[in-house]
C-alpha cells in the first residue's frame, strides 16, 4: 500500500513537471511564431525621420529575404503619388530611386513586399522634409532644450531611473509568478503526501 501511494505521487509530480515544461515552451514558441512573417526592420529615412535637404535614394531593411514584384510609393501632405523611377532588390533590402529630389513636406510611405514565405505583406510609415524656416525653428528649439536640460538635470535622471525601474518590474513579475506557481506545485504534493500519512 505504501508503494502505491509513492507511485501516485512521483506520477502527480511527473504531471506536474509536464505542465510546467509545456508553459514554459508555450511562451518560447508563441512569440517566434509570430514573427514568422518579414517585417520591416530598419528604413532610410526612417519613422518620424525629419531631414533637412530632399532625397532621390530610399533604403528599406526587412527580416527576410524579399522577393520580386515587392515595390513602394510615397504620397505627399497634398495628396500626390510619387512613383519610385526604378525599385533594386538584394537579398532582403529594396532601394528605390527617384529622378528629382523630393521636395520639402510630409510624405507617406506605402511598401508592400513578397516575404520568403511567398506571403505579401503591406506597410506604411512617414518623414519630413525640412524647409528652410522649419529648419531653423528647430535649431531654435534644440538649443532650448539642451538650456532646459542644463537648467534640470535632476528631472533627467529621475525619468531615465523610471524608466529602468518599470522594465525592470515587468520581468521581475514575470519570474516571480513563475517560481510562485513552482511553489504551489510542490506545496500541495507535500500536502498530499501529509494527508496520506495521516489517514494511516
Amino acid at each position: 500500500m505504501k508503494k502505491s501511494q509513492m507511485e501516485k505521487v512521483m506520477c502527480m509530480l511527473k504531471k506536474s513537471c509536464f505542465i510546467l515544461v509545456m508553459t514554459a515552451m508555450f511562451f518560447i514558441v508563441l512569440p517566434g511564431s509570430a514573427y514568422g512573417h518579414s517585417v520591416l526592420e530598419k528604413s532610410d529615412p526612417a519613422d518620424g525621420d525629419q531631414l533637412e535637404q530632399g532625397i532621390k535614394i530610399m533604403e528599406l531593411s526587412y527580416s527576410t529575404k524579399i522577393e520580386n514584384g515587392s515595390t513602394l510609393s510615397l504620397r505627399s501632405e497634398d495628396g500626390q503619388e510619387i512613383q519610385p523611377s526604378s525599385v533594386d532588390l538584394n537579398n532582403n533590402v529594396m532601394s528605390a530611386s527617384f529622378d528629382e529630389s523630393l521636395r520639402p513636406g510630409v510624405y507617406d510611405v506605402n511598401w508592400n513586399i513578397i516575404g520568403a514565405d511567398g506571403h505579401p505583406i503591406d506597410g506604411q510609415y512617414s518623414f519630413s522634409i525640412l524647409s528652410s524656416s522649419n529648419q531653423v525653428k528647430e535649431n531654435d528649439n534644440e538649443v532650448s532644450e539642451v538650456e532646459s536640460n542644463k537648467q534640470n538635470p535632476d528631472a533627467n535622471i529621475t525619468a531615465n531611473q523610471q524608466d529602468t525601474s518599470g522594465n525592470e518590474t515587468s520581468s521581475l513579475g514575470m519570474i516571480i509568478v513563475i517560481i510562485l506557481a513552482s511553489i504551489g506545485l510542490i506545496l500541495a504534493g507535500g500536502m498530499w503526501i501529509r494527508k496520506k500519512k495521516n489517514r494511516k
